[in-house]
């Protein structure tokens, strides 16, 4: 009997994981804490040629990856006893990492989903095509859309990977980070001001390590400099599925959202996403 897509679900969590920790690997290596990045490294490195090899109809790891894998084997775990060539290593080890990832992510790919994306892609091919000569450029509605730009009074370790740009991208499995221990404050500014009937927050976890979310939030809304709404509340520390806690109000002409995290569960602050219901 075949047993269907379910049977795939151990691998995809086993690379799902794996490649978490490849990018927590990357984090702790940009922080240059070089002897536990180098180890966490290793192991997801560990982690992807195992889901490789135990699927035999997959990509094989490539040689530079074995290669990294084996430098990176006797790496010391005290930062300073890391050298040049084993960052050199590790540096090309997350090169290798991330593309293996990508090449099993495609092969664990079950039949029906190949399907379905070579439709969406089909699809996607086709309207670009009537819109290239304008065959459907009469119904489509001109709309202005609400823009909006992120910033943050901090970013935790000024990583990019971090930045507060992610908490409205969205997409749910990117966060934005603080500082350690400190109170932050992500200002979200409308392109023009307008009427907002609610708003929906989804925590951070900053997984593997689950360590930064928001314990305390408060929200504002602006009109130009004069504030028209303010909520603070209790957040619950989140699992690894975080909840998204909603409000919901109907205020009109407003310009910019302030959320400002008082206090964090753990060592940090961290949101992964925000978003704004508008008219």
């Amino acid at each position: 009997m075949d047993p269907g897509p379910a049977a795939d679900l151990a691998p995809r969590r086993a690379l799902a994981v794996a490649s978490r920790r490849l990018e927590a690997a990357a984090t702790l290596l940009d922080c240059r804490f070089h002897g536990d990045g180098c180890a966490l490294l290793r192991s997801a490195l560990e982690e992807l040629v195992a889901v490789g090899t135990a699927r035999p109809d997959g990509p094989a790891a490539s040689e530079e990856l074995r290669a990294a894998l084996e430098d990176l084997t006797a790496a010391p775990r005290e930062d300073a006893e890391v050298g040049a060539e084993l960052l050199a290593a590790s540096e090309r080890g997350l090169e290798q990492g991330r593309a293996y990832a990508v090449a099993l992510g495609e092969a664990l790919l079950d039949a029906r989903t190949r399907t379905v994306r070579a439709r969406l892609r089909a699809a996607v091919a086709v309207a670009l095509t009537l819109l290239a000569v304008g065959v459907v450029g009469s119904v489509i509605r001109r709309v202005t859309r609400l823009r909006i730009a992120a910033s943050a009074t901090g970013t935790f370790g000024d990583d990019p990977n971090f930045d507060v740009a992610r908490v409205v991208d969205g997409r749910t499995d990117t966060e934005w980070l603080g500082r350690d221990a400190q109170r932050e404050t992500v200002t979200l500014s409308l392109s023009r001001a307008s009427r907002l009937r609610g708003i929906r927050v989804l925590n951070g976890r900053n997984p593997p390590f689950f360590d930064r979310s928001v314990a305390e939030l408060e929200v504002e809304l602006f009109a130009g400099g004069r504030r028209v709404f303010q909520k603070r509340t209790a957040l619950d520390r989140p699992g690894r599925a975080a909840p998204w806690w909603t409000t919901r109000f109907d205020v009109d002409g407003v310009t910019s959202v302030k959320l400002t995290a008082h206090r964090p569960h753990g060592l940090g602050v961290g949101l992964a996403e925000v978003e704004l219901e508008t008219d």
